[in-house]
């Protein structure tokens, strides 16, 4: 009885654990900035919402599972601007699979001077430069403990995946690209702006 009722609470707690995650994912979701068609020189939005984008903008051991990358006015510090890159996504180190949150603000601070943060790349002339996989490793190194395992965010998730619906509540492809769906709106139907569903497995 004491094994059961152990087992039991264990489920309880881990049910609760992945109800938390996707909740505060859920929430910071709600912030996401699509693409502001007509601000770009390029013919192309400013921003851009990505879930699963290609694994060569990714670290090695980060394609395994799906992944989210988008920007928020979510910056603390204000100096250079409020909007942030914010990502989920699944990092496997050595057997050992990691649900990992990137955060790269407009700005840096060190010895108590702020500066333009040089991973910060929203504004690039390359509309791509915003997302690769040096940026990731660099601002998100969960197995790293002299770093204090940065991006860090529940340890031993081994899958997370992703839903996007258009407005019309179609499901979107997997690999979802706001630019490109901005792009190829032709019609009401087709329009860019999405709602998001997110599911963390049990840890």
């Amino acid at each position: 009885m004491s094994r059961a009722w152990t087992r039991g609470e264990g489920n309880a707690e881990r049910r609760g654990s992945s109800r938390a995650l996707a909740d505060f994912l859920a929430s910071e979701l709600q912030g996401a900035l699509l693409p502001v068609e007509g601000t770009d020189p390029r013919g192309q939005g400013n921003l851009q919402f990505l879930a699963s984008p290609p694994a060569a903008r990714l670290p090695a051991g980060c394609a395994w599972s799906d992944s989210l990358f988008w920007q928020t006015p979510q910056a603390m510090e204000t100096t250079f601007g409020e909007i942030a890159v914010v990502g989920y996504f699944i990092k496997w180190t050595d057997g050992r699979p990691m649900l990992c949150r990137l955060f790269i603000p407009p700005s840096a601070r060190q010895d108590g001077v702020v500066s333009k943060n040089p991973d910060f790349r929203v504004y690039d002339s390359n509309p791509d430069a915003w997302l690769d996989a040096g940026i990731v490793s660099r601002n998100a190194a969960p197995d790293d403990k002299a770093g204090g395992y940065r991006g860090l965010f529940a340890d031993l998730v081994p899958g997370f995946w992703v839903q996007c619906y258009g407005l019309d509540g179609q499901a979107l492809p997997r690999t979802y690209d706001s630019r490109q769906a901005m792009t190829a709106a032709s019609s009401p139907k087709a329009g860019s702006a999405t709602q998001r569903s997110v599911t963390c497995p049990p840890q």
